[in-house]
């Protein structure tokens, strides 16, 4: 049995981690505290930057503590709503119907993101797609701790993931679809890797191992 893989961000849909927890807090925030919020993140962001180069495990490490006292339940809440204004218009077409695409031929179809569960599964049950595997936050007392249950989901972590979800796919039958050059490790564990959207370091990386490379373009963009 064959499978096919997708990451989420920049794959799936013109999104990133950082957008969903910068929305939540812009528009839950208010007075003084939204100010001192903004001025703090703001502040924080050079170094995401810095370690996500470096590191895209420790990067899912270190922001996800930024949701360290977030009401859990209001975060879902949020996040159901959030799907059809914020999630649902930047799908890049060109994914939804490559997903129908495998989901037709019966093969099952994986998100697998370093997304929390929360903002990823309002999208897979828009195009059906029943397995997700995606960062989860610890909860205690009704809130998110900023911990990660089970480690990062990012990097070699993804591929044993993919290894986990059933003992009857075949990688090397599989497809795996990425943006990203942290992805190299899920491209190069299927038969059949395709660069998506492609970072300039992952475009190389892809011309060099000769792998498909496609551009899927969101509503209103043009195609190249």
């Amino acid at each position: 049995m064959s499978a096919a893989f997708f990451d989420v961000d920049g794959t799936v849909t013109r999104t990133n981690i950082v957008m969903y927890y910068f929305r939540y807090r812009r528009e839950t925030l208010r007075g003084i505290s939204r100010v001192a919020w903004l001025a703090g993140f703001s502040l924080k962001c050079c170094g995401f930057l810095v370690v996500d180069w470096i590191s895209r495990p420790a990067f899912n490490r270190w922001f996800y503590q930024s949701y360290t006292g977030i009401d859990a339940k209001h975060f879902r809440a949020w996040a159901a709503e959030a799907f059809e204004k914020i999630t649902k218009p930047l799908i890049f077409p060109g994914a939804e119907a490559k997903i129908r695409e495998h989901q037709a031929t019966g093969e099952r179809v994986v998100f697998v993101t370093g997304s929390i569960e929360e903002t990823v599964l309002p999208l897979a049950r828009h195009l059906g797609v029943e397995d997700v595997i995606a960062n989860r936050l610890e909860e205690k007392d009704g809130r998110f701790t900023g911990r990660l249950l089970g480690g990062a989901m990012a990097g070699d972590a993804k591929v044993e993931a993919m290894r986990s979800v059933d003992t009857d796919i075949d990688l090397s039958r599989s497809y795996a679809y990425s943006d990203s050059l942290s992805d190299i490790a899920m491209l190069e564990a299927v038969g059949h890797p395709v660069a998506v959207n492609p970072s300039p370091q992952l475009r190389l990386q892809a011309q060099r191992a000769g792998w498909p490379i496609e551009k899927w373009p969101t509503n209103g963009q043009e195609k190249s």
